[in-house]
């Protein structure tokens, strides 16, 4: 049975949150972590765009009007608004 070890991190930026998911994926596939799994809270208010989405998709001045920020996930899908949530990322 392999070991996983647990991240739970205080709420951060959107961008410090990516930026983290991205550093854990790369040292866990060189072998240097074990497979992690964390748990975060974002914030300010955020919206993720996944990887290959358009930006042109959201209202840009909206969100600099409602302090909105926008990042990019190292990961598919679709734009997600994250706000007072629990998000999780399973990195093997």
């Amino acid at each position: 049975m392999e070991t996983w070890r647990l991240l739970i991190h205080p709420k951060a930026p959107g961008d410090w949150l990516m930026a983290a998911d991205v550093v854990i994926a790369d040292f866990v596939k060189r072998g240097k972590i074990p497979p992690t799994f964390r748990v975060f809270d974002w914030s300010p208010d955020t919206i993720s765009l996944g990887y290959h989405q358009n930006i042109r998709i959201i209202d840009l001045n909206a969100c600099r009007r409602d302090r909105i920020r926008v990042v990019r996930r190292p990961t598919g899908g679709k734009a997600i608004y994250h706000s007072d949530e629990i998000t999780y990322s399973a990195i093997f």
